[in-house]
């Protein structure tokens, strides 16, 4: 008599769970199915009413939102225009090869596209960036000053405080790369084309 109540325990348990683990599965496929539903609601394949296009694609920003763009630039392939602005930097001609002659032949650079220069080092490319922003307040590398051989003059007040104080009306497209000026880069297909973000900033 006492074996079959210890039976009838033990069969009791086992349905208890066996039941506790039913429900616990049953919530976890309920859990399961809402998460599927909130994947699919929101992933862009499967929208099916789209929201018009804005027609306006800028805004109005200030330094606090110019400078950590430019500091995105060179690590996000994002190209920045300035218009209605002063130079940013000077580039020397290089149709006039001769260093001694550098003052007379600097161009007024008024983009700001590291991947367009020649300096693949990354390090070189973020001291470039310190030196456009903040000029003579940057300590001065020598081994990266170096490698620039005359071909960059930087402002000795640094762009950025050019840019502070102003606000800018901020424009953005994005583009196949290479053909962010207009220029037709090939036939190839623009799948298969790197995208390249296009800002430019016109001073209000």
């Amino acid at each position: 008599m006492e074996n079959a109540a210890e039976a009838l325990k033990m069969a009791a348990w086992v349905l208890i769970f066996v039941l506790a683990l039913s429900v616990t599965m049953n919530a976890f496929s309920q859990a399961r199915q809402s998460i599927d539903q909130i994947i699919l609601d929101s992933d862009r394949e499967y929208v099916t009413e789209y929201v018009e296009e804005s027609p306006s694609t800028h805004r109005i920003v200030g330094a606090e939102s110019v400078l950590p763009t430019i500091y995105r630039a060179y690590k996000e392939n994002i190209k920045i225009k300035f218009e209605n602005s002063d130079y940013i930097y000077q580039k020397r001609n290089p149709v006039n090869n001769s260093l001694e002659d550098i003052n007379n032949s600097l161009e007024d650079i008024y983009t700001i596209d590291l991947t367009d220069e020649s300096y693949s080092d990354e390090n070189m490319r973020l001291y470039i960036l310190k030196r456009i922003l903040f000029g003579s307040k940057v300590i001065v590398d020598e081994t990266l000053e170096g490698k620039i051989s005359g071909e960059l003059k930087f402002r000795d007040d640094g762009f950025y405080d050019v840019i502070k104080g102003n606000t800018y009306e901020e424009f953005i497209g994005v583009y196949a790369q290479g053909e962010e000026n207009g220029v037709i880069a090939g036939t190839e297909s623009s799948h298969n084309k790197t995208e390249k973000k296009v800002i430019t900033f016109v001073k209000k």
